[in-house]
């Protein structure tokens, strides 16, 4: 999945990959972490900052007021300070 997102992204589709990963990270921040669930996150954020995306998400909320520097922690932050402004 993140391949493919990753190839729509670099075509300059940003806005259109942050919709269909900013609907899915309340479900995949749900639970247990699936595998790869960094690279989501970094792509994330990436397409936020880079689409102007704004909004709240409270699941990135949430991850971001964690202690810590994990890359899910750091990459959480990073979406949360690209939507927030």
């Amino acid at each position: 999945m993140v391949a493919a997102l990753r190839e729509a992204a670099r075509t300059g589709a940003y806005a259109t990959v942050w919709a269909v990963l900013s609907a899915a990270l309340p479900l995949l921040l749900t639970g247990e972490a699936p595998h790869g669930l960094p690279a989501v996150l970094t792509l994330a954020a990436e397409c936020a900052e880079r689409s102007g995306a704004r909004g709240a998400i409270p699941e990135i909320d949430e991850l971001a007021a964690r202690s810590g520097s994990s890359q899910l922690i750091k990459q959480a932050r990073r979406i949360k300070g690209a939507i927030a402004r």
